[in-house]
């Protein structure tokens, strides 16, 4: 037997072989319509994101659209012989699934189908905040209005942690080094977004659509009233609601909440991803637009401490993404088939990229000064004029590359919240 190309047939994508699905009906455990893969796996299985051991390996991770009832069943069509590969174990798939689901992972079909028929008796925790309806093509091509509720929970009782165990796991299939929150820590906050719909019976029912939480990071807290910043730390879509505009919906409505306290300095979001930053540039921009001082006429002046000002107290953005969000609608005001326009916008960014690598040229220049020819070749991973220059046209176009993909999206799909 060639062991090698044997252990390869044993050799799984876990991406591949897991499958999610969310079941509002008995009829949905048939229905390919309510699954979904994960977009990663190594946060589970491992960087190599491979499962070894399994013939035809199927593993299905059902839940139960707002308790997040679960039901977990593993297939296979056949499992290695450990004596057939000297004593090598195939992995054991349920104890990395529960290094991630810490409660008692269900494996009872009947005790899930009893589930979703408790499903009308859940009801979210915490205040609703937001509520708005939302219209989407239906299978049949038709529109189908839907309504959604935004809930806030600021304090966890036992009940909240054990329904966060069941909702955080989701974000490691979906984002990269994502985390689990201290749920001792009551600087966090919690934003649940839900569907709101009605099964077969007609009864009212909750689908968890959307998840984010918010971190209260103090920046004067010794001062009275302390001053704070509120930290969007994960915003995440479930697969199922993705692509109808929840997400900034979600970010939008969180930001409001904070916009009429006198202790907030500006809201953050912690290390968003492209992703992330692309959906927050869309809602902010979308806003932006709307200002009396943020006219084409003013963005073609420059960025003024009045424009700063003015999108500080209307909306607390940092000052970073301000800067950033003017420099996208200052994009969109400029004729770029003007040459002397389009040079004087592309100066204007290149002058903030350059900032922080001037500090280098300076640095450069002194040593310049101070040492021989041969004791700089100890310097040489300095780049050189050219090396930085090129750098920077490279930034810049990936910079404009990113702001004119939020102008199409401002364009083609106008934000409401």
């Amino acid at each position: 037997m060639d062991v090698l190309a044997e252990a390869e047939k044993y050799t799984v994508d876990s991406n591949e072989v897991v499958e999610f699905k969310i079941v509002k009906s008995v009829t949905d455990l048939d229905n390919d319509a309510c699954s979904f893969k994960p977009e990663m796996s190594h946060q589970i299985f491992g960087q190599q994101e491979t499962i070894f051991g399994y013939l035809d390996l199927k593993i299905k991770l059902y839940f139960t659209p707002g308790r997040l009832f679960d039901y977990v069943n593993i297939e296979y069509a056949d499992k290695i012989d450990p004596e057939l590969f000297n004593g090598v174990q195939a992995d054991n798939i349920m104890e990395a699934l529960k290094k991630v689901y810490t409660f008692d992972m269900n494996t009872s079909l009947d005790k899930f189908v009893s589930a979703i028929d408790k499903e009308p008796h859940f009801k979210p925790t915490g205040e609703l905040i937001h509520c708005f309806k939302h219209s989407t093509a239906s299978t049949s091509g038709a529109p189908r209005e839907k309504t959604y509720e935004l809930y806030s929970v600021q304090n966890l009782d036992s009940d909240m942690i054990s329904y966060l165990s069941r909702v955080q796991p989701f974000l490691l299939w979906y984002i990269d080094c994502a985390s689990f929150v201290e749920t001792d820590d009551d600087r966090w906050s919690y934003f649940f977004m839900y569907e709101k719909y009605q099964n077969d019976s007609r009864e009212a029912c909750y689908a968890l659509a959307g998840y984010a939480t918010v971190y209260k990071y103090f920046t004067t807290p010794f001062t009275q009233p302390p001053s704070w910043r509120p930290r969007v730390s994960q915003v995440f879509i479930l697969p199922l609601h993705q692509g109808q505009g929840l997400g900034p919906r979600l970010y939008r409505s969180i930001c409001d909440r904070y916009l009429g306290d006198k202790e907030v300095v500006s809201i953050t979001v912690e290390d968003p991803s492209e992703e992330c930053q692309h959906m927050r540039d869309y809602v902010d921009v979308s806003v932006c637009a709307k200002l009396t001082g943020w006219e084409k006429e003013q963005l073609l002046k420059g960025y003024t401490p009045e424009m700063e000002k003015e999108v500080f107290d209307k909306l607390k953005l940092c000052k970073k993404q301000a800067r950033r969000v003017y420099e996208i609608l200052r994009l969109g005001a400029t004729n770029m088939d003007n040459p002397t326009e389009y040079k004087q916008y592309r100066l204007l960014v290149k002058n903030r990229l350059n900032a922080p690598h001037q500090k280098d040229v300076n640095y450069q220049k002194r040593l310049n000064r101070v040492l021989k020819p041969d004791e700089m070749k100890t310097f040489s991973c300095l780049d050189t004029d050219q090396q930085r220059k090129d750098k920077l046209h490279s930034e810049y176009k990936e910079l404009e590359k990113a702001y004119l993909k939020v102008l199409e999206r401002v364009r083609d799909y106008p934000f409401e919240n």
